[in-house]
């Protein structure tokens, strides 16, 4: 169960986020793998620097496939609360000022050998990757890989998997 929603066994959901404080602005992206149970698969967090909210958006994408991927995955939800990046991933628009790099490695990763499906979520369904994008904002430049639920994290992901909204106090 995720959010009070079933998945068919077997299938693993990733959440991903960016978030930017400015246009540009400090940017992180973060995210977290689960199993059709909504437990803890991994996670990461990412501090890009200095870039656009859907830059932060398309860095989370990549880390979260790039994670589940090596995972093992076969089966994944993608979830992201930013529709216009579902938009791109569902079509082959390039129009992403200035990322096309970017959405040109995350398509390679969709045509590896998995089934993938990209779904919007409101931020409210979201918000562990949340949490985590703006985490990152606290860590050195570079990327970072969690096997480990961070704890200050544990009470928003108990309230995601219940079904719950949780919500947070985050002091950057």
């Amino acid at each position: 169960m995720w959010g009070g929603a079933h998945r068919p066994s077997g299938w693993i959901k990733v959440n991903t986020n960016g978030a930017a404080k400015g246009k540009p602005g400090m940017a992180g992206a973060g995210g977290l793998i689960r199993d059709d149970f909504g437990r803890w698969l991994g996670g990461f967090s990412q501090n890009i620097g200095i870039t656009t909210s859907i830059a932060a958006e398309l860095w989370a994408v990549k880390m979260g496939l790039e994670l589940a991927w090596d995972l093992g995955v076969t089966k994944l939800i993608l979830e992201v609360d930013f529709e216009v990046v579902c938009h791109f991933l569902r079509s082959n628009h390039n129009d992403v000022g200035g990322n096309k790099a970017l959405l040109r490695d995350i398509r390679a990763l969709l045509l590896h050998e998995w089934l993938i499906v990209p779904e919007h979520v409101y931020c409210e369904s979201n918000m562990c990757a949340d949490w985590l994008a703006n985490h990152a904002l606290l860590l050195p430049l570079g990327a970072y890989r969690l096997a480990n639920c961070p704890r200050e994290l544990d009470l928003v992901l108990f309230g995601d998997v219940a079904g719950s909204t949780v919500s947070y106090l985050f002091i950057a």
